[in-house]
């Protein structure tokens, strides 16, 4: 089975990817951090999924993390199984919650962008959602 895109990606933060190659380089202080080792991915069909492998190259050295430099990553990704909305919702819902920069308020405030995350009934509208942000522009 293969990844449908566009997806969400959730681990310190979220986002869309419309193209998995956008999670293969990362700066070392991600990667040290542990974003790549906790990542999900969420497809538009409604799969889940996590690495099996993360490759990093080359290592995130302490010089690399002092200078936040690029790092090129390879996953592999293992099918975890069907994902449940509500599940992923909230998930990002206690992301939007711990959001410390107001990134995710830029269109709607915290508790909207909230309304409108639950309120997504299948994968796709869930992907729309919080690759708009709630921006009605969108």
């Amino acid at each position: 089975m293969e990844v449908t895109l566009p997806g969400i990606y959730i681990s310190e933060n979220f986002g869309v990817v419309r193209s998995l190659s956008e999670l293969n380089t990362g700066n070392a202080l991600s990667v040290k951090s542990g974003f790549f080792r906790d990542l999900e991915f969420y497809d538009n069909a409604g799969n889940s999924w996590r690495p099996a492998k993360v490759e990093v190259h080359p290592r995130p050295t302490w010089w690399r993390v002092l200078l936040n430099l690029r790092c090129e990553v390879e996953i592999e990704w293992q099918l975890v199984g069907p994902l449940v909305p509500s599940q992923v919702a909230e998930r990002i819902c206690e992301l939007i919650d711990q959001d410390p920069d107001d990134l995710y308020d830029q269109f709607v405030t915290h508790e909207e962008l909230k309304a409108l995350v639950r309120a997504a009934q299948d994968p796709a509208a869930l992907v729309r959602v919080v690759a708009t942000l709630g921006d009605p522009e969108e």
